[in-house]
């Protein structure tokens, strides 16, 4: 008897231990590493001149699908690497194949050619999460690197976050910056 109340005990203790470890992994899709069609460099392209609104500019407006507020920060489609790609895809159609350009600015053209790059998100926030990037960017003046990260020293593209979205994380910032912390601010 004594050695089935070790037994349930032990078991119980492991199954504590072990719940509490899997609280403090990452929320799926973290488990897999995203794999980017293109080597891009924020660091390389910040250093040029660019931001983080350059190619993701409707953080800052109403939204890039229409709707009042978007949760969804987006990924860049062709129109925003065109901005300041243009004239190296002109060069490229014009010379072709005989075309001295990096392997990257190839592969940038095809996906021009095709209307759509096909990055994989990185960042993913639980489908109950409520998060309008306007309200925090615009509003309360939320740097990007506060949710992201230091994205602007990556030199390769992002295959996992560089910040872990937790709960936790969120309610700290929203107590240092005295916003509210009621569950219905930010779950639905």
């Amino acid at each position: 008897m004594k050695r089935l109340y070790v037994l349930a005990l032990l078991t119980c203790f492991v199954a504590v231990v072990l719940g509490a470890a899997l609280w403090k992994i990452p929320r799926l899709p973290y488990w897999h590493k995203a794999v980017q069609p293109i080597a891009f460099s924020h660091k390389n392209h910040l250093a040029r001149g660019a931001t983080c609104f350059t190619c993701h500019g409707w953080v800052r407006s109403e939204s890039f699908t229409g709707h009042a507020i978007e949760t969804f920060a987006g990924l860049p489609e062709t129109d925003a690497c065109m901005t300041c790609h243009a004239l190296d895809m002109r060069i490229l159609k014009r010379k072709g194949k005989n075309a001295k350009v990096k392997p990257e600015l190839a592969k940038l053209a095809q996906y021009v050619e095709s209307g759509k790059i096909p990055w994989q998100r990185v960042y993913r926030l639980p489908g109950y999460v409520f998060f309008p990037h306007r309200v925090h960017i615009v509003a309360a003046k939320v740097q990007c690197s506060t949710c992201h990260g230091n994205t602007a020293a990556q030199a390769k593209p992002l295959s996992l976050p560089l910040v872990n979205q937790q709960m936790d994380r969120c309610l700290s910032c929203h107590q240092q910056r005295h916003a509210s912390v009621d569950c219905d601010t930010c779950h639905h």
